[in-house]
């Protein structure tokens, strides 16, 4: 064999050696370790991991917020949009249907529309519950057509764009 050709396979070998071992991670003198990746690169992953909001939420059984009907939930409203939570207050007023109705906390604190996902019979204006729904921003009453021919047109329209709790299931408090 000439030795040009046998020098040049013997790099062709070296470069393939090469390529494989940094395609496999057994470059640098690092073992590769179970979980992946050399020592030094798991020490900067798990540095660099941050708990994110749903974390938080596991806490509380997957809700975002869970607690009283107050000013402090009030202030924090757009924090907990389009997320799930369980609020206690009072039963204010409900629609005739009884497949809405507002929920109350303390003086000064303004009124919550809940859209229920099941009507409410077990409870009473003045009933103090626990609601847990999915917070939603901006209500938009039912078609004008619609809510006249359920006497209700007035109870959504005072809530036009307010934010309300949709979706959401009654439980009287403990």
């Amino acid at each position: 064999m000439p030795v040009h050709r046998t020098h040049r396979t013997r790099r062709l070998v070296a470069a393939s050696a090469l390529t494989l071992a940094a395609a496999t991670g057994c470059t640098g003198g690092e073992e590769p370790e179970p979980g992946g990746g050399t020592p030094a690169q798991q020490e900067t992953t798990g540095a660099q991991e941050t708990p994110s909001p749903a974390d938080a939420s596991e806490t509380t059984g997957g809700l975002a917020y869970d607690g009283p009907y107050d000013e402090q939930f009030v202030a924090e409203l757009p924090d907990h949009a389009g997320q799930q939570v369980r609020l206690t207050g009072t039963i204010g007023d409900f629609v005739r249907s009884r497949s809405a109705y507002v929920l109350t906390g303390p003086a000064g604190t303004d009124p919550l529309l809940v859209s229920a996902r099941y009507t409410a019979p077990d409870v009473a204006e003045g009933s103090t519950v626990e609601v847990t729904g999915t917070l939603r921003e901006d209500f938009e009453p039912p078609v004008a057509e619609e809510a006249a021919a359920d006497d209700e047109s007035g109870f959504y329209a005072e809530y036009a764009g307010e934010a309300y709790l949709d979706e959401a299931t009654v439980d009287p408090a403990p």
